[in-house]
């Protein structure tokens, strides 16, 4: 998917004349906003995505506890004290998930949400570009 992400955006950059920068964080906000409802919305997810390669990195907050009952918010002891050592149980950690993780629909939302920011910006952007000309034939 990593190329065929940098693809797309080069795609639409073309198509739609709207710069690289600006729609890659349209969609780093709109896979964000997206986990946020999967995982919970006081999950402080972060989606960066390598402009160069497409590559994909969520993060998010987890809390570790002994016995993981839902992988997508809880993380086990051992497993983030490979990267924490220092952490205790019940503390938030940061933690990259991977894609996987999600759920097919979550994957259909993003999708949904990319495409609406989308057209909210065209829609700012013509209103923007003419609102200087109201009133005039």
């Amino acid at each position: 998917m990593n190329q065929e992400l940098v693809a797309m955006v080069e795609y639409l950059e073309q198509e739609k004349s709207i710069d690289k920068a600006i729609l890659f964080d349209l969609i780093e906000d709109a896979m964000a906003s997206v986990y946020m409802k999967e995982l919970g919305e006081d999950a402080e997810v972060k989606v960066s995505i390598n402009r160069k390669n497409g590559d994909v990195a969520i993060t998010a907050n987890l809390i570790v506890s002994e016995e993981v009952v839902d992988k997508r918010c809880e993380i086990l002891l051992e497993e983030a004290r490979e990267a924490y050592p220092e952490c205790e149980l019940y503390d938030e950690v940061r933690w990259e998930l991977q894609q996987e993780q999600m759920s097919r629909i979550a994957a259909q939302n993003t999708r949904q949400a990319i495409m609406q920011r989308l057209r909210t910006y065209e829609k700012e952007r013509v209103v923007e570009e003419y609102s200087d000309q109201v009133g005039e034939l």
